[in-house]
């Protein structure tokens, strides 16, 4: 079973990593202005993981997916 990477998961990895990083900004602007280390390393750490859980559960609800229809179909689904 071959997958090939497409636009359209590109453009979803893509919105995926502006989704995270943009909901970071109110962290950002907070840790520019404030002194403590902790709040920089929270506004840089915690879109990196919520990137990276999000992808995951991606990632594991697409195998999921196709191992669902492989048994259901009994042979894998043609790329194009």
């Amino acid at each position: 079973m071959t997958h090939s990477f497409t636009l359209f998961q590109a453009t979803n990895d893509a919105k995926n990593a502006l989704i995270a990083f943009s909901s970071s900004t109110s962290a950002w602007l907070e840790a520019l202005g404030g002194e403590a280390g902790y709040r920089t390393v929270a506004a840089v750490i915690l879109p990196i993981i919520f990137f990276v859980v999000g992808k995951t559960i991606d990632v594991l609800v697409q195998l999921y997916l196709g191992r669902r229809r492989l048994q259901k179909d009994g042979k894998p689904k043609e790329s194009k």
